[in-house]
């Protein structure tokens, strides 16, 4: 899949609909358990409501349950971080994803 750094025209990776504005992003979310941590990963070209719903749910997840072990300590900081950038760069996606229709 090609991974587009500016927003262009096509389908979500996410949610599979078409004639959307898409970008390729990341998203990340740590679960610590005391020793071990899990981690779940959503990438690809997503559309604004795909990345404003993973945003909030992979950044909420991690923000209270990545703390919990070592190797959480030092990357919830980090998935945080790159969450909320990616976050940030997919607002531009949520403007214009109406279709236009011409008038009669």
């Amino acid at each position: 899949m090609p991974k587009f750094k500016k927003p262009i025209m096509g389908s979500c990776s996410a949610c599979g609909l078409g004639g959307r504005k898409v970008r390729y992003l990341e998203f990340h979310q740590r679960i610590s358990v005391i020793l071990v941590g899990f981690d779940q990963q959503v990438a690809g070209n997503i559309c604004g409501e795909c990345s404003r719903r993973y945003f909030w749910k992979f950044s909420g997840v991690t923000l209270l349950a990545g703390w919990w072990s070592l190797s959480g300590l030092l990357m919830t900081p980090a998935y945080l971080l790159v969450n909320t950038i990616n976050y940030f760069q997919s607002l531009v996606l949520r403007r214009g994803n109406a279709v236009a229709v011409p008038k009669e």
